[in-house]
């Protein structure tokens, strides 16, 4: 990490992209590839050896130098191509023993703490891009070589670094004939999925022609008529497992957004990338390329997180993760999603206001495009409504329902020692944990009480008591059932629904009226199955 502490400011490219030792090699780090650091997540982590955590608000460039060696006696000669691999975040200059290589987003007057030029999005960073460094082949020696690299930040306040380079040579066989693994088509080569073919022709002669790369699309092309944007978690609630906490910081982990074939062919996914709202790029490296009618893609902030959340088999339709930091905005934002060569499939504005349902606002609730089969307009608030399940049903799966005992090693997460059990009442409130459990309110803060109103209800202009309560939609084994007494002594469950549950909101009535029994009391018994 060039300083002027470690005078790396000072050193000539020579000095330091060669196989001799720069002068202040004393301060240079040691490790393995790849290089870079992660502090905003855990997208980079898995692809990082050596951490320069350091590097992070200090500079922008890192210089990395990657020695080598070649046996002696290696026929130089017979090596007819050099390829460069890079994952990179953002940018880099390659040196091959002084002999610069290759290059992306590096700007014209590169100096010791120069940064990117260009911004590159997470999925992309994580794939190799190949770089053809074949007219530079000569510039291997016998013995030792160094690959050195200039890696590049778009800024040096920037969460996330990478740079994971690749060398790779092909030589020519005995005889000129292809390698012993080669797979030789006379044939049709079927294919299942797009897919990138790269191929050589062999001459009558045994030589080979220039590698040739196509990309062959399998499916029809997304557009607006067979591609819908299904679903939008753009204000997931904030995380509340054990599982959840582990791996997430923000109820923005959770954001996702679904995509669904609405067509009667299968698509091809490949050309397709989101331009607003969030950044993504199906061309980068994705595991979904492909939906049959029907199917599912999701777009997810999180991947961890949301697995956390909805579970490894919801997890399977992941496409990827936003790219470049992006999230969704609280307050709706423009979201508009390309087809190939930059047409437009979908572009409308989501709002967080009526008309548009409110529900999906923090509440928990995603928003739902009403029969997407039928193509609606997504641009019109008409066409959504808030999904009848809490955390919606990305891919068709849900949140599945938690027990008491996970519930409570989070409610109690920060009060080592206090009485978890069902009938304690640890925050003096008089409220005992099942209840709260049940109810939806917090059993370590004596100021948060279980949302329940008891009033007087008109029916055809008969007077009953009702109540109205809140409760905790996770809560998957316990039983709730609103209790009836004049005595308070003997109990009913004789209660009828008064207005349809509204989210986690449920709303009963008793079934005898008030003429004659002013005193009727209302109660609501919780179990645990």
């Amino acid at each position: 990490m060039p300083s002027t502490e470690n005078f790396g400011f000072s050193l000539a490219i020579a000095q330091w992209t060669r196989a001799s030792n720069p002068p202040n090699i004393a301060s240079w780090l040691t490790g393995q590839t790849g290089i870079g650091y992660e502090t905003s997540g855990v997208n980079y982590q898995p692809l990082i050896n050596l951490d320069v955590t350091e590097a992070s608000a200090t500079n922008a460039s890192v210089y990395v130098r990657i020695p080598f060696d070649i046996e002696a006696g290696t026929d130089l000669g017979s090596i007819n191509q050099l390829t460069l691999s890079m994952k990179y975040d953002d940018g880099f200059v390659a040196y091959l023993n002084g002999n610069r290589v290759a290059s992306s987003n590096d700007p014209v007057d590169l100096v010791w703490n120069s940064g990117a030029v260009g911004n590159r999005s997470d999925p992309q960073a994580e794939v190799y891009q190949n770089f053809d460094i074949s007219v530079f082949r000569t510039s291997l020696l016998a013995g030792r070589n160094m690959l050195a690299i200039h890696a590049l930040n778009d800024s040096s306040t920037s969460s996330d670094l990478l740079c994971s380079p690749l060398l790779s040579a092909s030589v020519i066989t005995a005889g000129g004939g292809p390698t012993p693994t080669a797979i030789l088509y006379t044939g049709e080569i079927t294919l299942d999925a797009t897919a990138r073919i790269r191929a050589r022709a062999q001459a009558p002669g045994g030589s080979l022609s220039a590698l040739t790369e196509a990309t062959f699309l399998v499916g029809t092309l997304a557009s607006s008529s067979n591609l819908a944007i299904s679903e939008i978690n753009y204000r997931p609630l904030p995380p509340s497992t054990p599982a959840e906490l582990a791996v997430a910081n923000s109820r923005t982990d959770f954001e996702f957004i679904e995509l669904m074939n609405i067509g009667a062919e299968a698509i091809d996914l490949t050309q397709i990338s989101f331009s607003q709202g969030v950044e993504f790029d199906f061309s980068i490296g994705t595991p979904v390329t492909l939906l049959q009618p029907g199917e599912f893609a999701l777009i997810v902030e999180d991947r961890d997180a949301f697995e956390a959340r909805y579970g490894s088999e919801a997890a399977v339709r992941i496409a990827g993760e936003f790219g470049s930091d992006s999230k969704l905005s609280n307050n709706g934002e423009t979201i508009t999603l390309l087809g190939s060569a930059s047409s437009i499939i979908r572009s409308f504005a989501y709002s967080d206001s009526a008309p548009w349902p409110t529900a999906a606002d923090g509440e928990g609730f995603t928003l739902q495009l009403i029969a997407p089969n039928t193509n609606p307009d997504h641009a019109l608030s008409e066409s959504w409504q808030a999904s009848p399940e809490l955390g919606g049903t990305p891919a068709g799966f849900t949140i599945p329902t938690g027990d008491y005992d996970s519930w409570a090693a989070t409610a109690f997460a920060l009060l080592p020692g206090a009485d978890t059990n069902p009938g304690a009442d640890p925050d003096g409130d008089g409220w005992a944990n099942l209840v709260e459990y049940a109810l939806a309110s917090s059993p370590a803060d004596s100021a948060s009480f279980p949302e329940i109103e008891v009033f007087i209800t008109d029916v055809a202009g008969v007077d009953y008591v009702a109540i109205r309560y809140g409760t905790n939609p996770l809560a998957g084994d316990v039983t709730l059932t609103p209790q009836t007494s004049v005595d308070l002594l003997n109990w009913n469950a004789d209660t009828v629904e008064l207005d349809p549950p509204a989210g986690e909101v449920h709303t009963r009535r008793a079934t005898a009226t008030l003429d004659g029994s002013p005193r009727r009391k209302l109660r609501i018994s919780v179990a645990l199955d």
